[in-house]
């Protein structure tokens, strides 16, 4: 399997549309419903990834034979005394789970962040997750903190979410 990282392109929209509902149907760990996914629509997906070209912010693809099967996206802060903090999200189509290809993304994002004055990199993800704070941990990620009840599902019944932090300037 070639895995190709790379940032995403607003020509990208309809692969991105596609893969994102796809990852929505797969995984009940992302805060997106089917329902909600399937209501986006090519334009909105264009304006979402011109919103990374314009901002400093990332939005990595991670590619297959020309299918998207990952991403990752850092939304860092306008105000100047938090802009050093990147806030990550990363998703994986179920297929290619257990094949490298969050690590991957992460790597990547490493690169981009030391040059871009990132300092320390910050995600979420829910506390059953195990298979993905597994990755982040390994990565060199470190738990700083839990919300209870931050996801609401849709049977009434919530998931706690785990702060995790990695630090590139100590």
């Amino acid at each position: 399997m070639e895995l190709i990282i790379r940032k995403a392109q607003v020509s990208d929209a309809e692969k991105l549309l596609d893969y994102g509902r796809n990852i929505a149907e797969e995984s009940s760990f992302l805060i997106i419903t089917p329902e909600e996914m399937k209501a986006e629509d090519v334009a909105s997906e264009e304006n979402w990834i011109k919103s990374f070209e314009s901002s400093g912010n990332l939005l990595l693809v991670a590619e297959v034979e020309g299918e998207i099967v990952g991403s990752l996206n850092c939304n860092r802060p306008r105000r100047s005394r938090v802009r050093h903090i990147g806030m990550i999200g990363v998703a994986v189509r179920k297929p290619y789970w257990n094949q490298r290809v969050g690590t991957k993304l992460i790597e990547a994002l490493f690169e981009w962040a030391k040059e871009n004055d990132v300092e320390e990199i910050q995600l979420t993800v829910l506390k059953h997750n195990d298979r993905a704070k597994h990755v982040y941990q390994k990565l060199g990620f470190q738990v700083i903190g839990e919300r209870p009840r931050a996801m609401k599902y849709e049977d009434g019944t919530y998931a706690n979410e785990v702060l995790m932090s990695y630090y590139l300037v100590r």
